[in-house]
């Protein structure tokens, strides 16, 4: 049978139905090599090595078992894209995955740390690649974000069905050898490996999994009967409590599980670990315990040593992360690890397991704490949060009586353990166990709660012989208790139940969908400020019901339409009464909905009546009966036209026809910036070439903006010629086409498409050109766009860029304005400028030489201050002198100063360390009501032990602030100027508990 991938060959132990769309490039089957060659240069007796081969999969790594599974459960879940954060290997897989799905892919990756190489695999795959300022962990942030508020699915490893397929590789392990091995090494970065790995490890010993090889094609592999001879392998083929110790290993520049708390920069040649808050962080650890293995570091030296022996002694050539595995290896055999009874250091009873936990748990949330990081629901916060949970669950296991508080005094004993080597530690002590205390006392109050709601389900399905708890109840404990669904998962498994996830994601979407609405505007009763905004529940029925709404704008801009439904509070209305908010939805529309970066049409809603029939006279106008003020124009779910507005006057009924009347002034100006965001992208690539593409456009009516890919900011030079290059096009006034053809016609023709993009076999293309459709080829612009345009590119009158900004790494912003704005803009200017000259006494023409004049004087006075400044910081230097405090023999200085800026402080204290000699200067100041301080150590006092740095913390913790730096000068601020001289009185005291404590250590 031809092989077809890791989810057919493993399909029952996977989380899959006959509805998922099985999205596979053959992955998985990869060689597990033996290294006899390896094995025999470390000279351990009976020391067999076997390298698993994750480089033979389609991308070239162990990510496309997971990809495969996520991908395919995210086109089962009907999504259109998927995003991930990355700094290699997830980016090429999610992009090639994402393209056999035809679905978009979208990368965000920290700009200028990623493996360039995999980069361009994600491009030429057909990705939209994000480079931002910052590290993956900062990425990956964003990427969560973007998810929650999006209907996008996350693929990087925190997706579960990552873990679940990429746990497929410790099968195929069990496969080859028969049996588990006693050790695995590997490298651990978002540690999203070694949690699947060890899961599948657990499900063979558990007896979930059972062999699958055909040994009719391995013969050189041990036969079963043999296996169960020598005790290693029984019916159903698992070996139940024989699992490998986990030994995952992490660069020395990037080993957050290692210190206990993540790294802001982390540092190693190994880009793929290059990892400073791992996304599966609890699962390593929870492998590491469980296993009783190890999770430590190697340096890059030992790295880039293992990288060339793997070269040169199995000839296998590898990226540095895979390396990173074999010099944990090398390292281990140098220290003899191998000389103990593997037995022995297998055995682990669960209660010292859980202790354990509980104890490395406690150290990270000490050092977390001490580095600032509080508790909170996203980033290194909600590594912080996960930590004190797991840490109590594991608490909860180990006892039936109530449990209290108390992770907050095993803290207590680390910081005095470790805070003669950590000194910030005790420096913290007090935020430490308070902040940990109430932590523990809010999570408990949750944890009891669901727990209880918890139990009476499972006792409810155990009732019922049901073994799978629904996705909306495991939903509503974490939702409305703040249960979290790693725990409901830990507690499932224990009970031997399973947990519906593709109903708990789309609870999930249901809940992210209502909090879209809410951050455009929507309150919590669905009601739209300026409209009515109803659940998804309802909108997707209608449109079913409904069809698709045309959209007629193109061609008008007034119509007579029919009332085919009424919205408010998210229920479905037969009539609507004057002063009541809703939405309308009608049979045909000239309002354009917001889409395509192009904001919705505003404007009017008539229901008319003729004059005889209110008591006029035949021949009188017709008489408006019912007027709706439209506010906005959304398209709620594809094909669904919804207005948002506000009954001014009458009555409104299902099936009445009205008049429908876009604001079109307000629709002409959007007109002229849209099609000018054309001409601007056009002029852009003219002057900074092909690499100037969209990446996104706001278009309203008074501005637009235009986002485009380029790696620097543009020079004057450049901006002025873009604006040239845009007024000129406006000035021969070209003809604006539009037309729908299909796709390929528009390849053919030669259309702008953005990169990434998917578009549909209909495309509708714009072009700007002075010669018709028969000279396409040397048309201005030809682009793909669903939005409304000016007939001409007279019509948009001017063209002005008000500025040019960063807005991400590789990603500038434009902003600009059209038509009688620029008119505006211009008058404006003009006033302002009479107003200079009439303040200045001058005419407009000589402006800039009084302005040079006065400046000039200015710059004059501004010596004179600061000579007289400088003779007066003389005196207050000697006047400071006579008050020097002495610690144990160390001098300090610490002064508050009126009104000076950091630098300014810096140089005053550079000052008095040469008057002293030796010690410790601090001053303070306020400048623009914010405290500022610097503290300045002299070489010896830095030779004592003492550190700025630690000295500027202290300080600015007093001050509701901050305060860092070097050993020998730090610096600072906070947001509460009134104490920053009671902070500065203490500083004598700071520095005798710091004395202390060096002494002490």
């Amino acid at each position: 049978m031809i092989y077809q991938g890791v989810i057919e060959r493993y399909r029952k132990y996977l989380p899959v139905n006959k509805n998922t769309p099985v999205v596979t490039l053959y992955e998985g089957d990869t060689p597990l090599l033996p290294a006899e060659n390896l094995a025999r240069r470390l000279k351990v007796k009976n020391l067999k090595i076997y390298l698993k081969c994750e480089g033979f999969n389609p991308t070239g790594s162990f990510k496309d078992r997971g990809m495969t599974v996520a991908v395919s459960k995210a086109r089962e879940a009907g999504a259109k894209a998927v995003l991930c954060a990355s700094t290699g290997n997830t980016s090429a897989s999610a992009a090639a995955y994402a393209a056999k799905a035809g679905i978009k892919c979208i990368v965000l990756v920290p700009s200028g740390k990623v493996a360039l190489g995999k980069l361009s695999q994600a491009l030429i795959y057909g990705a939209k690649v994000i480079a931002l300022d910052g590290n993956f962990d900062q990425a990956l942030k964003l990427a969560r974000e973007i998810c929650d508020w999006y209907p996008i699915t996350l693929v990087n490893s925190l997706n579960p069905y990552r873990i679940e397929g990429q746990k497929t590789a410790s099968f195929e392990i069990i496969d080859v050898l028969g049996f588990a091995p006693d050790y695995q090494f590997m490298p651990v970065g978002n540690a999203g490996n070694i949690t699947a790995y060890w899961k599948g490890y657990r499900e063979f010993a558990d007896g979930k999994f059972q062999l699958t090889v055909n040994r009719s094609l391995r013969p050189e592999f041990p036969s079963t009967r043999r296996l169960r001879a020598e005790g290693r392998a029984r019916a159903p083929f698992t070996v139940r409590g024989k699992l490998p110790r986990m030994m995952g290993f992490q660069a020395e520049g990037a080993a957050p599980i290692v210190k206990g708390h993540p790294i802001n920069k982390p540092k190693t040649v190994a880009t793929a670990i290059r990892i400073g808050n791992p996304a599966s962080w609890e699962g390593a650890v929870k492998a590491r315990d469980e296993s009783g293995g190890v999770i430590d570091t190697v340096s890059d030296k030992e790295i880039l040593n293992a990288y060339q022996l793997l070269a040169s002694q199995e000839g296998l050539f590898v990226e540095p992360a895979s390396a990173a595995s074999v010099a944990g290896l090398i390292k281990y055999v140098k220290k003899g690890f191998f000389t103990q009874s593997p037995n022995h250091l297998i055995t682990q009873s669960p209660k010292d397991i859980a202790l354990k936990i509980i104890a490395d748990h406690c150290r990270g949330i000490s050092f977390l704490l001490a580095d600032g990081v509080n508790p909170s629901n996203e980033g290194r916060g909600y590594v912080l949060r996960r930590i004190i949970r797991h840490a109590l669950r594991q608490a909860k296991n180990l006892t039936e009586k109530e449990l209290h508080p108390f992770l907050y005094q095993v803290n207590g004993k680390i910081i005095e353990l470790m805070s003669g080597t950590y000194p910030e530690l005790k420096l913290k002590k007090e935020h430490i166990l308070n902040v940990t205390k109430m932590e523990e006392e809010k999570f408990l109050e949750t944890l009891d709660t669901g727990t209880k709601i918890l139990e009476e389900l499972i006792n409810q399905l155990n009732r019922q012989k049901k073994k799978i708890i629904p996705g909306k109840e495991a939903f509503r404990l974490y939702d409305t208790y703040g249960f979290p669904l790693e725990l409901t998962r830990e507690i499932a498994q224990e009970r031997n139940l399973d947990i519906d996830y593709d109903g708990f994601n789309q609870a999930s979407e249901e809940s992210r969908l209502v909090a879209r609405q809410s951050w455009q505007g929507i309150n919590q009763n669905g009601s739209y400020q300026g409209g009515k905004m109803t659940p998804a529940d309802v909108y997707l029925p209608l449109h079913k019901k409904l069809g698709n709404i045309v959209f007629r704008g193109y061609e008008f801009d007034e119509i007579t339409s029919k009332i085919v439904a009424l919205l408010k509070d998210g229920q479905n209305i037969l009539e609507a009464k004057e002063g009541e908010e809703i939405e309308i939805i009608l049979s045909e529309t000239p309002f354009y909905a917001e889409a395509g970066g192009q904001v919705g049409d505003k404007g009017q809603l008539q229901v008319t009546r003729l004059p005889e029939q209110s008591g006029g006279q035949a021949g009188d106008r017709l008489q408006v009966k019912t007027m709706v003020e439209i506010r906005d124009t959304q398209k709620p779910v594809e094909g669904l036209i919804a207005h948002q507005g506000k009954i001014i006057k009458g009555n409104l009924k299902v099936g009445e026809t009205i008049l429908a009347k876009v604001d079109k002034e307000r629709r002409k100006a959007i007109k002229r910036n849209h099609t000018a965001t054309h001409l601007l992208h056009r002029a852009l690539r003219q002057v900074l070439g092909e690499q100037a593409v969209q990446s996104g456009s706001l278009v309203a009516p008074e501005r637009f903006r235009f986002d485009f890919n380029y790696p620097k900011a543009l020079t004057e030079d450049e901006l002025i010629k873009i604006e040239e290059i845009v007024n000129n096009a406006i000035l021969e006034d070209y003809s604006v086409l539009t037309s729908e053809i299909t796709l390929s016609q528009a390849k053919e023709i030669g259309a702008m498409m953005l990169f990434g993009e998917k578009y549909g076999e209909k495309v509708r293309m714009v072009m700007v050109t002075g010669e018709g459709w028969q000279a396409a080829k040397d048309a201005f612009s030809i682009e793909l766009c669903g939005g409304t345009h000016c007939r001409t590119s007279g019509e948009i009158g001017s063209f002005k860029i008000l500025s040019e900004t960063s807005i991400a790494a590789g990603v500038r912003r434009i902003e600009s304005i059209t038509g009688k704005y620029v008119r505006e803009y211009i008058q404006n200017l003009k006033n302002i400028l009479e107003q200079i000259a009439e303040k200045l006494s001058s005419s407009e023409e000589d402006v800039i030489n009084r302005l040079e004049k006065i400046l000039q004087n200015q710059e004059n006075l501004e010596k004179q201050v600061l000579s007289l400044r400088t003779r007066l910081l003389n005196i207050q230097v000697e006047e400071i002198i006579c008050q020097v405090k002495k610690i144990k023999n160390i001098k300090i200085v610490s002064q508050y100063l009126e009104d000076l800026d950091t630098k300014s402080l810096a140089d005053f204290a550079d000052r008095l360390k040469e008057k002293i000699k030796s010690g410790i200067v601090v001053l303070g100041s306020i400048k623009e009501n914010k405290p500022l301080f610097v503290v300045s150590l002299t070489g010896d006092a830095v030779e004592k032990g003492l550190n700025a740095g630690l000295i500027a913390k202290e300080i600015g913790n007093l001050i509701a602030g901050t305060g860092g730096g070097r050993k020998d000068f730090a610096q600072g601020g906070g947001k509460d100027p009134g104490k920053l001289e009671s902070a500065l009185e203490k500083v004598p005291e700071i520095i005798s508990k710091l004395l202390t404590r060096i002494t002490q250590i």
